[in-house]
């Protein structure tokens, strides 16, 4: 991990939830054709998340879940051939947001918001799980800076003890990270939680390298 880059991410992500957190009114963005709308106190979609709905691949009729949803964009992305995406967030700002734009995009009958840390309370499979989790090894104070801090990274370890149990047998895992948050810590966790995977997409941002991972299980 270059700890230059985690230094000035970190400072600039602490600019970005202190700015978010006083937002008062919704913007709109749009991202390839797609409409979305960013409500107060939600984490808006930045290259990571862009990058990671633009490279999940989708076949028709498969059932989705995307955690860590955020403003749903990469649920919204999903849907498009999706029978069903299940979109999970903790942040109620967000599961709001979720249905606004799953509503703005004509998806409403094709996404489900849900309140919760990570998976469904009621427990089921999926042939797809897309995942943007909070990278920064970083304590929150709160459910806002939640969206991208992680102290210890106990959110993506409990998303790795748990994510097998709601993944069909040959179903695939898409999840973002970036060199910030190191890229040889990750990759670590996919060989101790046995998947094999390989890397999608890549994308730089100035000092920052964003990389988009295809997970699928070793046992099948």
């Amino acid at each position: 991990m270059n700890k230059t880059v985690y230094q000035k991410t970190l400072l600039n992500q602490k600019q970005l939830m202190a700015a978010i957190k006083k937002e008062t009114k919704p913007r709109l963005l749009k991202i390839n054709r797609i409409k979305l709308v960013i409500l107060p106190k939600v984490f808006p979609p930045k290259t990571d998340s862009r990058l990671l709905a633009q490279s999940i691949k989708i076949k028709n009729g498969e059932v989705v879940l995307d955690a860590c949803s955020g403003c749903g964009v990469v649920a919204i992305f999903a849907a498009r051939l999706a029978a069903k995406v299940t979109a999970t967030d903790i942040n109620p700002a967000a599961i709001i947001n979720i249905l606004e734009n799953a509503k703005i995009n004509n998806l409403k009958n094709k996404i489900i918001p849900l309140k919760t840390n990570l998976f469904p309370k009621r427990h089921r499979k999926f042939d797809v799980i897309t995942i943007n989790p909070p990278y920064t090894d970083y304590h929150a104070l709160d459910i806002v800076e939640k969206s991208v801090f992680d102290l210890n990274h106990k959110t993506l370890i409990y998303f790795f003890k748990k994510a097998k149990n709601y993944l069909e047998p040959g179903g695939r895992i898409y999840l973002s990270w970036a060199n910030f948050a190191d890229f040889k810590l990750i990759e670590n966790l996919f060989k101790k939680f046995n998947y094999h995977f390989q890397i999608i997409a890549e994308q730089k941002s100035g000092p920052r390298i964003y990389r988009i991972y295809e997970l699928t299980d070793f046992a099948n």
